[in-house]
């Protein structure tokens, strides 16, 4: 009960309303010029389209822990969360379906956008985190009638089955970055880093179906999680450093 009152946490409750303002806006100034450019065509699209829609899936996963510290705003901070629940699951159908058109019926994109096919990754990885913290919410507060034992079998359920296929698109990803090594060529971009935050996503939804589900199995996935996102993590920082000392970051990559 007191942990509402640290200043920290304080801080963090803050910063969340205005992440997730900042999330919203952000996602009607993009789509709305999208939809209303005359030039987009299909073979534009790449999974980075996922980011400024999908990105409502990110305000409950702290949204349902903030639920818990501050049960004042609890109204508020629980219905926020299911709403962008709701929005970020639906858009990702859409958009995904879309994008997937795209990788069926179109050649891969060019090499500097070749990363962007991990954030096929992170969808699934955030939802299985939320559902996570719904349960952990439930445990502690009551709302909207719901029990948690009746809850917590199906959300485990729920979990396990996002999470397999975030990992699944993990191996995909993996074979066709193989793919544009081998068959194409793959120099360093900026958009290297779409290797970083979707291996990330997937170290943590590992981790929380590994606590909830108890399966063995998943213990070793989460190491091989844990040491592609340091090794990758790593290789980016340090190509990101070397490209802007030598400017070449800067400068127009075509």
């Amino acid at each position: 009960k007191n942990s509402s009152r640290l200043p920290s946490l304080q801080a963090a409750f803050y910063l969340w309303i205005a992440g997730a303002v900042g999330i919203y806006l952000m996602g009607f100034v993009i789509l709305t010029h999208i939809f209303r450019h005359k030039e987009i065509d299909i073979s534009h699209a790449t999974f980075g389209w996922y980011i400024p829609p999908v990105s409502k899936l990110l305000i409950p996963v702290a949204g349902f822990k903030l639920a818990g510290l501050f049960p004042q705003y609890l109204e508020f901070t629980f219905g926020l969360s299911v709403i962008s629940f709701g929005i970020g699951f639906f858009l990702f159908l859409f958009v995904g379906g879309v994008v997937y058109h795209r990788y069926i019926y179109h050649e891969l994109p060019i090499s500097r956008f070749a990363a962007t096919f991990f954030i096929g990754i992170t969808p699934t990885a955030i939802i299985s985190v939320i559902l996570f913290k719904m349960v952990h919410l439930f445990e502690h507060v009551s709302i909207l009638g719901i029990s948690n034992n009746l809850f917590k079998p199906l959300a485990s359920l729920g979990i396990l089955f996002n999470w397999g296929l975030a990992a699944w698109w993990f191996i995909m990803a993996i074979v066709i970055i193989i793919y544009y090594l081998k068959k194409i060529d793959l120099p360093y971009a900026l958009s290297w880093w779409a290797f970083t935050f979707p291996s990330g996503a997937l170290a943590v939804s590992t981790g929380v179906t590994m606590k909830i589900t108890h399966f063995g199995f998943l213990t070793y996935f989460y190491y091989l999680a844990l040491a592609f996102l340091s090794v990758v993590w790593l290789m980016v920082f340090y190509y990101t450093i070397k490209g802007i000392i030598s400017g070449k970051v800067f400068k127009p990559s075509h």
